[in-house]
């Protein structure tokens, strides 16, 4: 019971969860972005920095579940050695522990797609403007040539 106590306490989902959204500041900042549109980004470079954002949110997402699943399951087995029945029933409670932070762990992976879409959506959108703003400038520099 004292091993489940001290893996509890250093198993703090909270920590998982900012450690996922400084990984996620570091990896999208809006000067970023910025920087990609000021160069006219290509489809395939706004591909590539979605893709780099949903793959730093999923690499954080899953270092974080790795560590729950590892130190949880060290205290699980310690808990299996002891044969005591209040063992039993932490072992019992620290498994629903376990699935409802896999369940959570599930909906942060659901968060990063949708913010990876929602990130493609806006790049593509200021891309768009920006090579409309491009063709609107040409047009009226062929004009004032004529």
């Amino acid at each position: 019971a004292a091993d489940v106590a001290e893996v509890a306490a250093r198993v703090d989902f909270k920590v998982g969860r900012q450690e996922v959204d400084r990984a996620l500041e570091r990896k999208v900042d809006a000067s970023a972005i910025d920087a990609l549109l000021a160069d006219r980004v290509t489809k395939t470079e706004l591909s590539a920095a979605t893709a780099h954002a949903e793959n730093a949110g999923r690499a954080a997402l899953d270092a974080a579940s790795d560590g729950v699943r590892a130190e949880l399951a060290a205290a699980m087995d310690r808990l299996r050695a002891d044969a005591g029945g209040a063992a039993r029933d932490t072992l019992d409670r620290r498994s629903q522990e376990v699935e409802a932070m896999r369940d959570t762990l599930g909906r942060e992976v659901v968060a990063v797609k949708e913010f990876g879409s929602h990130l493609r959506a806006e790049l593509e959108d200021r891309a768009g403007r920006g090579r409309g703003e491009v063709e609107r400038l040409a047009a009226t520099q062929r004009e004032m040539k004529e």
